[in-house]
């Protein structure tokens, strides 16, 4: 495979390497301790830490399979390593290059159908900025469970929920961080 490191635009990236190889459609996560992130700084997480994403991201993706998340093809528990599918540029690129609503003119339906899909399995997300989300046969697609939470949730994290519709599903339109929040 040909991997090229996920080049950084204003994303965080806090815990895994992300590699992708646009020839096979195909992203590569390697979560280890110490580990180059998008953002180009090493992760300041402990390995205890490193490994219990891995393991969340690797569950939800597997409990949410074929629904609203790119295609999971290959799991390397040994090397906290998965490969899922590649579904193009984040949102986020879209969002700064101002053609997000053109491109899914229906994109308000669709996170709020996706987040319904979410609670219904009892997940709350958490990180659901636009740099986690992409589009697949034009419906929106997710990525990045490494810190989704089950239901209840306490109140930090339903804190840390409510802020991401706030800070980044906002973008997207004013109204949904309110649909979103009445969700929960």
């Amino acid at each position: 495979m040909n991997w090229e490191r996920i080049k950084w635009h204003g994303q965080d990236g806090t815990v895994a390497e992300v590699y992708v190889d646009q020839s096979k459609s195909v992203v590569k996560k390697i979560f280890k301790e110490g580990g180059t992130t998008v953002s180009g700084k090493k992760t300041k997480y402990s390995a205890d830490v490193v490994s219990a994403c891995f393991k969340n991201e690797v569950e939800w993706c597997h409990k949410l399979r074929g629904h609203w998340l790119p295609e999971l093809l290959e799991v390397h528990e040994s090397k906290q390593t998965f490969i899922q599918e590649y579904c193009g540029p984040d949102l986020l690129t879209y969002w700064q290059n101002k053609t997000l609503h053109k491109r899914i003119p229906d994109i308000v339906e669709q996170v709020t159908n996706m987040h319904e899909f979410f609670k219904k399995h009892n997940c709350y997300k958490i990180n659901s900025s636009l740099s986690n989300m992409a589009i697949k046969n034009n419906k929106i697609v997710a990525y990045d469970f490494k810190w989704a939470q089950k239901a209840p949730l306490s109140a930090f994290w339903r804190k840390k929920e409510i802020e991401c519709y706030r800070e980044y599903i906002s973008k997207i339109d004013k109204t949904l961080p309110t649909i979103l929040e009445n969700m929960i």
